[in-house]
């Protein structure tokens, strides 16, 4: 691609991607332990894994990690304003190159939008560019339930959302991310690249399959700039 730009489209993952965290069981374990019940912990992150690694599909992972533990509004208030702590080291080197290239950015996930939000912020990432889930309350303030018509809550539902912005945008589109739901995309021919990231977490399946895998932010960017 010497001496032409071509514009791509960058889908990056949230969790254990442009966050060292997965954000949801961060949330979860932090109530629990404000409950004194640290031993739901295990099982709140060996579902999350089974998810990942495609075990059980998305749905499923959400329904049974929010049913170990009780979600309250407040805490998901409070861990707004610290989640951008979180930001991967690295990433904003990343996404500044890209935007400053003119490339398209958006996050998409299967985890929830009001957690997304503050990160895209401060990447200066524009919030129509984010999709992710959202959750109802109930009277008693607790986290009801997940948005069941956002595609986003099943497991081909990055698929199906990256498809559509490969044919409004018409340009190639390039996955980055940590887990089987971005993977997937690029198996299917509905993204041309997939970036392997496991620079937070390590998953053996995704390395093996996966034709770029990075362990470091630097390498990704050394990857993106020499061939983006």
């Amino acid at each position: 691609m010497e001496g032409t730009f071509l514009k791509h489209l960058f889908v990056f993952d949230f969790d254990s991607t442009l966050v060292k965290i997965e954000s949801l069981d961060e949330l979860l374990i932090a109530g629990l332990r404000k409950k004194g019940k640290d031993s739901i912990i295990p099982k709140i992150e060996e579902i999350t894994n089974l998810g990942m690694e495609g075990e059980i599909n998305l749905k499923e992972s959400i329904k049974r990690r929010l049913a170990l533990a009780e979600l309250k509004r407040g805490d998901v208030q409070q861990f707004k304003t610290k989640i951008v702590e979180e930001i991967t080291p690295g990433m904003e080197k990343i996404i500044a190159w890209l935007q400053k290239q003119g490339h398209v950015i958006f996050i998409i996930s299967g985890g929830f939008l009001d957690c997304i939000l503050p990160v895209a912020k401060k990447l200066n990432i524009p919030e129509e560019n984010c999709l992710g889930n959202t959750y109802s309350f109930g009277s008693n303030g607790f986290v009801n339930d997940v948005d069941q018509k956002n595609p986003l809550v099943r497991s081909n539902g990055k698929c199906q959302t990256i498809y559509g912005l490969k044919k409004k945008y018409n340009c190639p589109v390039v996955v980055v991310g940590d887990g089987i739901s971005d993977l997937i995309p690029w198996q299917n021919s509905m993204a041309d690249y997939f970036l392997g990231f496991g620079g937070n977490i390590h998953r053996p399946k995704i390395k093996m399959q996966a034709k770029h895998y990075f362990t470091e932010s630097k390498d990704l960017l050394k990857f993106i700039k020499e061939n983006f």
